[in-house]
């Protein structure tokens, strides 16, 4: 335990300026949306307009105006960067550099050096996800926004996105198990990422809508709706297993490659 807990110190502090300026932008931008959005619901001729509907309009406008920039790279790509950097370093980046020897020339197990780099992975996306989450509840409460989603209603999105995050971590993980160099593990999670950005896209080509659902459910995007998730619900725990069944599969595959392999004496 001890072993574990001193890598995994090792590599927060190693992280420290990277996770440390994504909470901190990610934080800043929820904050700045909530703001945005208290003044956009705080305007009296809006107000009057929102007692013609539904006493929970005001709920799901703030959701939706919030959760809209979900979807959006300045909160996304935090999110990947991390997951790729983080998977890619793992063993590949850890060898081309040549400190695996040295972690590994010490009573440590592959295992416990492995498992230390899951660790600090999952504990990062969860840390710059729930800034991001944290930013907005702030920023509702500060500038007084209608009827703000709650902690449990955050934490639906949240979940979904930290649940993306950790599929990208996994196969990015796994490509980086039984790699020499980090950057063709970095290649190789880029790629996929990119390649499941682009099926989602030529999905709604009409050229290809007969074939719609199978592209669709290829890319692992599919699996990441955070309006609806907040909103309703609906889908959560089944994009939720999809995502964690993905991160875990690819994660556990990774342990075992990374413990059978027999390992260069340096990165070349």
């Amino acid at each position: 335990m001890n072993g574990l807990l001193t890598l995994i110190r090792k590599q927060l502090i190693e992280a420290r300026w990277m996770l440390g300026l994504s909470i901190l932008a990610l934080f800043a931008l929820g904050w700045l949306v909530a703001m945005d959005t208290g003044r956009f619901l705080n305007d009296a001729n809006r107000q009057k307009q929102f007692r013609a509907f539904a006493a929970d309009l005001p709920l799901s406008l703030v959701l939706q105006r919030e959760l809209f920039f979900w979807n959006l790279p300045p909160v996304l790509l935090p999110v990947l960067i991390w997951a790729i950097a983080r998977g890619s370093l793992s063993v590949a980046g850890e060898l081309e550099r040549g400190t695996l020897d040295l972690v590994l020339a010490r009573p440590v197990r592959r295992s416990v050096y492995l498992a230390a780099h899951v660790a600090v992975g999952i504990a990062g996306l969860m840390l710059i996800v729930g800034a991001l989450a944290g930013g907005a509840m702030f920023g509702n409460w500060l500038h007084k926004v209608p009827n703000p989603p709650t902690f449990l209603i955050w934490a639906r999105p949240w979940s979904n996105l930290v649940a993306l995050g950790l599929a990208i971590f996994g196969y990015t993980l796994l490509a980086s198990t039984y790699d020499i160099f980090r950057w063709r593990a970095t290649m190789t999670g880029s790629v996929l990422t990119i390649l499941a950005v682009i099926l989602l896209a030529i999905a709604n080509f009409e050229v290809l809508a007969r074939y719609r659902k199978a592209i669709e459910a290829a890319s692992i995007f599919k699996r990441y709706h955070p309006s609806s998730a907040a909103l309703t619900g609906k889908g959560l725990g089944f994009n939720l297993g999809v995502l964690g069944m993905i991160a875990a599969a690819c994660i556990l595959l990774g342990f075992a490659i990374f413990c059978r392999r027999d390992l260069p004496a340096s990165g070349g």
